[in-house]
């Protein structure tokens, strides 16, 4: 099986649902509010990768390397990732991932962060 190189890539944003990203190598990759909706991410290396805001909702990650140097995870939701290995939801919520089923629910907490931090920049009370 080919293997797909992408370090460094800016995939910020990028709509990957169902992507075969299997064996990828995604060190450093921006991966920051990508859609990775059921992708099959297994043995993809993770090395430094951004994956905040990133919907990784029903993504295969089994025998990911590298997840305990991802740069971000920030936002990211884990929910319903299939075969996760030992330790990886646990690390991803301390870092702050979230694990939310309904996707609007998920869209709102980011919005509402996001308006929290405009706030403090602006020095808006409200």
């Amino acid at each position: 099986m080919s293997r797909v190189f992408l370090e460094n890539a800016d995939l910020s944003g990028a709509d990957l649902s169902h992507a075969d990203l299997n064996r990828a190598a995604l060190s450093q990759a921006d991966l920051s509010g990508a859609v990775l909706f059921y992708a099959d991410l297994s043995d993809a290396g993770l090395v430094g990768a951004n994956l905040a805001e990133a919907n990784l909702y029903g993504a295969d990650i089994s025998k990911i390397t590298g997840w305990q140097s991802i740069k971000s995870i920030r936002y990211a939701n884990i929910y319903g990732v299939k075969s996760p290995p030992n330790g990886f939801e646990e690390w991803a919520e301390k870092h702050g991932a979230v694990s939310i089923e309904n996707q609007q629910e998920w869209i709102n907490l980011i919005r509402k962060e996001k308006q929290e931090q405009t706030k403090e920049k602006t020095g808006d009370k409200r």
